[in-house]
């Protein structure tokens, strides 16, 4: 069981998942909608109609009643789209889907600053996943190199299955990430994951990737300290680190 401190969320990719869900969810509600609008049309179609000649035998000539109270122009706007028939069905239809497209996406880029507000204050939330499979995979990417016969004066990486397996690491500064001028370079992390740096006490873990860091299957938080055999885990690779003779 892995730990993950979700401390950031991007806002284009929540607003374009926001817009996605969106459009999808609210077809058959936007086409249903369609259907009562153009029916709520018919029907008051049919009731101002109805009123559009009031007879009165034998004490008034017939009468216009829709333009003495001045709604005649609104019968007229009626007819025409009543008229439309499908067409005004199919407009409505796909209004109403942008519409609700592009309010769950305005709602999900809101939502996403928010959480990124309060995750800068509190932390952000923590999420327990079993990755069992992954986690403790050593890299294959960088070539390992044999065990030395002597203790090495530079820092190094072991694999956890085979400690025969060694990546050596430069003194000083040791940088890990997906960019290809770390000291560790690793697919699938962020280009600068994480930074190793050489010390008053020792070498010192920070983390760079905004939670995607471990020591010792604990979410690196703030500087931390690596003695020797200390696990350390990016993203889904796991090594135990050895810093070295002095």
């Amino acid at each position: 069981m892995t730990s993950y401190r979700i401390r950031r969320l991007h806002f284009f990719p929540a607003f374009k998942f926001g817009c996605l869900i969106g459009t999808v969810v609210t077809v058959l509600p936007a086409f249903l909608l369609a259907l009562v609008v153009y029916n709520v049309l018919g029907a008051v179609r049919s009731w101002l109609e109805s009123w559009a000649i009031l007879e009165l035998p034998g004490l008034l000539p017939d009468l216009n009643l829709l333009q003495i109270i001045n709604l005649a122009d609104v019968l007229t706007q009626i007819q025409r789209l009543h008229n439309m028939g499908w067409l005004l069905v199919g407009g409505l239809t796909i209004g109403l889907i942008i519409g609700g497209g592009l309010f769950s996406a305005v709602m999900a880029g809101l939502s996403t600053l928010v959480y990124n507000l309060v995750a800068a204050i509190s932390g952000g939330l923590v999420y327990s996943a079993d990755v069992e499979g992954q986690v403790g995979q050593v890299a294959q990417v960088a070539q390992a190199a044999p065990a030395p016969g002597r203790a090495a004066a530079n820092p190094w990486f072991s694999a956890p299955q085979d400690p025969q397996q060694r990546w050596p690491l430069p003194p000083g500064r040791i940088t890990v990430g997906s960019a290809a001028n770390n000291s560790l370079p690793l697919p699938k992390l962020a280009p600068q994951h994480a930074e190793i740096r050489r010390e008053t006490q020792g070498y010192v873990l920070y983390d760079l990737s905004g939670g995607q860091t471990w020591v010792n299957n604990q979410p690196v938080l703030r500087p931390t300290l690596l003695p020797e055999g200390t696990t350390v885990q990016f993203g889904t690779y796991a090594f135990h680190f050895h810093p070295g003779s002095p």
